[in-house]
């Protein structure tokens, strides 16, 4: 397709084998693809390899389903991708891949030899059910990904990969998430470090149930971490420098956060924490419900005599730097 418009497709109990890409776009404003019935569709190879690939936006809606198998990329766009609809991938590298990448319904499970999602931004809005098996990040943002924020919340299966949720900030608003990883569970990092100065790494949980089963850290923050609600279970080795929340700038948690954690607490290099305590220099906090099973490894000492932390403000779920907090005269750490 070569065109200056919109592109609709409708797929009426369609399936297409192909040796190239099966859908390919090479100019339009936008791709919409509607589903009715059941379709399917494989390909991809050295010249286009993905099984549909636009240079627009695409967006797949509709009340069927799709089945894709590609050799290389399931969905591929140079732009953005939208996904409301019932979608099965299987894939030898990413299978969706995109500039910013939206799931706001529908049922996505996705079974990738790389990422399963991979994007710049990704948002995964609304209800809707989620399953990925990836062998390297079953999500990965470069820059910001957040879950939930929705109407109603999605529920996330992660059942195989190497880390689960990474970017350079992880929001968390809702949801009901599973995750098993034989790596970090949950990032806040960008491997490039490509926005490195632009925005301070965090992992930001403000709701939803998340259960983590860890081969690595549960949570592990190239900056900081703020648990603010929600519940949260993290289950993983604590050895070898693996431990349940690992963080290098500040760690928050407030009364509302109910944390199950049985790996432990890692800081490997920051300006302090709050676990359970008064916050300083930015939020306001308690005692929070905070019952960890494991025991506490702290390099660096952010704990006063009283029990209480010292932790710093929070920044934005946009990855804005905030301030640093202050540790207390007078106090022992």
């Amino acid at each position: 397709v070569n065109t200056d418009g919109e592109v609709e497709l409708i797929f009426n109990n369609f399936t297409l084998e192909s040796d190239s890409a099966a859908i390919f776009v090479k100019k339009a404003d936008k791709l919409t693809i509607t589903l009715i019935g059941n379709n399917s569709l494989s390909g991809g190879d050295k010249s286009c390899p993905a099984v549909i690939y636009s240079a627009a936006d695409i967006e797949i809606t509709g009340s069927g389903s799709l089945s894709l198998e590609g050799k290389k990329y399931g969905i591929y766009s140079d732009k953005d991708i939208t996904v409301d609809a019932s979608i099965t991938i299987s894939t030898g590298d990413d299978g969706l891949h995109g500039d910013v990448i939206t799931v706001r319904g529908g049922s996505l499970v996705v079974t990738s030899e790389n990422d399963a999602i991979h994007a710049f931004d990704v948002t995964i809005s609304t209800d809707g059910s989620i399953t990925l098996s990836a062998e390297d990040d079953a999500i990965h943002a470069d820059r910001i990904l957040t879950i939930g924020g929705g109407m109603s919340a999605p529920v996330i299966r992660i059942t195989e990969c190497s880390e689960g949720l990474e970017g350079s900030v992880v929001n968390i608003l809702d949801g009901d998430i599973e995750i098993t990883a034989s790596d970090d569970a949950v990032n806040g990092a960008n491997s490039d470090g490509t926005y490195t100065g632009e925005m301070d790494y965090s992992i930001n949980v403000l709701g939803g149930k998340t259960v983590i089963n860890s081969s690595g850290d549960g949570l592990d923050s190239n900056g900081n971490i703020n648990l603010i609600a929600g519940e949260l279970t993290i289950n993983c080795r604590n050895n070898g420098g693996e431990g349940g929340i690992d963080y290098e700038g500040s760690y928050y948690i407030s009364d509302e956060m109910i944390l199950n954690n049985n790996g432990g607490i890692t800081m490997d290099s920051g300006n302090g924490g709050r676990m359970g305590g008064k916050g300083f220099g930015g939020m306001q906090g308690g005692n929070g419900d905070f019952a960890p099973k494991g025991d506490f490894s702290q390099n660096g000492g952010i704990t006063d005599d009283n029990g209480f932390g010292r932790g710093g403000q929070m920044p934005g779920m946009n990855g804005k730097k905030g301030g640093r907090g202050r540790m207390q005269s007078e106090e022992t750490y």
